[in-house]
């Protein structure tokens, strides 16, 4: 039997799913900022790729990113000034 077959049979899920779905939204928002050029183009890819070769605190980074992205402050992650939708 999988883990996720065992979740749903205690009748519970196996994350939060309050938080899950704040992680989504926010992921879906990152992305999407990607793609209207609001982050520099690429930066999400090689600040992704710089959380896989150095993993150790990949929620405080991102979670620094998505406070600049919120601000349009500076990006210390991703080096740059974040631009803010009106």
């Amino acid at each position: 039997m999988s883990s996720r077959t065992d979740f749903h049979a205690q009748g519970r899920a196996p994350f939060p799913l309050k938080q899950l779905s704040s992680l989504f939204k926010r992921c879906l928002s990152t992305m999407f900022s990607k793609d209207v050029e609001l982050l520099p183009k690429d930066s999400i890819t090689v600040f992704l790729t710089y959380m896989k070769e150095t993993p150790e605190y990949p929620a405080e980074a991102i979670g620094s990113l998505w406070e600049r992205m919120n601000s349009g402050s500076f990006s210390d992650v991703l080096s740059t000034k974040q631009l803010k939708p009106d």
